[in-house]
């Protein structure tokens, strides 16, 4: 009587392994970029919310505020208040009408942790920055 052995030899299960190791290698930074570029879109969204709070705010108002709560309160402390951990920190500064200077303001996003690494085709996009005349940094990419 003859007896058939069945299962995997060592090398089969080394080559499995390796395969598994070169996939990983190849997804899991594929992956992470997903990961960045998805909060740099959240934090793009929260930044054109506060330009529609702050023209808003303009509409009723001779100029903008830096006052979170006449703009409805601060995104930050919301997420806080709910769980959430941002990866972006979102600030606004506002210039109201001088003599010679039109209102303005700038909201600006700095990204942290994990999400300071966040590049777009080779250009860094922290801080993200929008103005009131439009004006969008670092670079038109990171706006994609």
């Amino acid at each position: 009587m003859h007896k058939t052995v069945s299962g995997f030899t060592l090398i089969e299960l080394m080559i499995v392994v390796a395969v598994m190791a070169i996939i990983l290698a190849i997804a899991i930074p594929s992956y992470n970029d997903y990961i960045r570029r998805a909060r740099r879109t959240e934090a793009i969204g929260r930044m054109q919310d506060i330009a529609v709070f702050q023209e808003k705010f303009r509409s009723e108002n001779p100029g903008y505020t830096n006052d979170w709560n006449r703009l409805g309160g601060n995104p930050d402390d919301a997420g806080a208040t709910a769980g959430v951990n941002y990866n972006w920190t979102v600030t606004v500064v506002a210039a109201n009408p001088g003599a010679n200077t039109p209102a303005s303001y700038q909201v600006t996003a700095t990204a942290q942790g994990g999400q300071a690494s966040d590049k777009a085709q080779g250009t860094s996009c922290t801080p993200l920055s929008m103005t009131s005349a439009g004006v969008k940094g670092p670079d038109a990419k990171c706006w994609r």
